[in-house]
């Protein structure tokens, strides 16, 4: 998958998972996500505290480019953790330049000239 930085990723659902497959319903942990692959780079809320054995992270964005890079969910107590399948993050290209030593010459809409 690709994502644009600042983007934010699909609602992620994290639970919480006894040896049989079922859901602890009773658990009220913490979990964290992080971003793998990069130094830093997740924004949004990366701390939630599991309700009826479920933690919902909806708004994760990255924060910097990178290839090959996974979302890793860690139970705070256990230090037990996850993590997502591998995606890679895009820069966003400019779409605004502002000129803010204006030059008397410059003239709007023009072609830059070295000088």
């Amino acid at each position: 998958a690709r994502y644009l930085v600042s983007t934010l990723f699909p609602s992620l659902e994290v639970r919480v998972i006894n040896s049989d497959g079922g859901i602890i319903t009773r658990s009220t942990a913490v979990v964290t996500a992080s971003l793998l692959g990069t130094s830093g780079g997740l924004g949004g809320t990366t701390t939630m505290t599991f309700y009826e054995g479920k933690a919902f992270f909806a708004d994760l964005t990255p924060s910097v480019p990178g290839s090959l890079l996974s979302i890793r969910f860690a139970h705070v107590l256990s230090g037990k953790a996850t993590q997502s399948n591998f995606f890679d993050v895009e820069a966003t290209d400019a779409i605004h330049l502002n000129l803010t030593n204006p030059v008397s010459q410059a003239v709007s809409g023009a072609a830059f000239v070295i000088q």
